[in-house]
């Protein structure tokens, strides 16, 4: 089961992972993506990418509530 979970709280998007955490105004998305690479089936290989301005900001897409962020 993966513990890295997403969140959506005070229109923030919100990723807690092992190592740490981010947030992200909801409102200052520009772009949603998605990438893969050749690190699965033994680790994560599929991450949502999300662009604003500023900063880009990477998950999980095996976190819990993925599903958050595509809803």
């Amino acid at each position: 089961m993966h513990t890295d979970t997403y969140y959506i709280k005070n229109d923030f998007l919100h990723y807690e992972f092992e190592n740490g955490s981010w947030q992200c105004p909801i409102k200052e998305i520009k772009c949603i993506g998605e990438y893969t690479n050749a690190d699965g089936p033994f680790a994560d290989d599929y991450f949502f990418v999300f662009l604003t301005k500023e900063y880009t900001y990477t998950g999980s897409f095996y976190a819990n509530n993925c599903y958050t962020v595509i809803d």
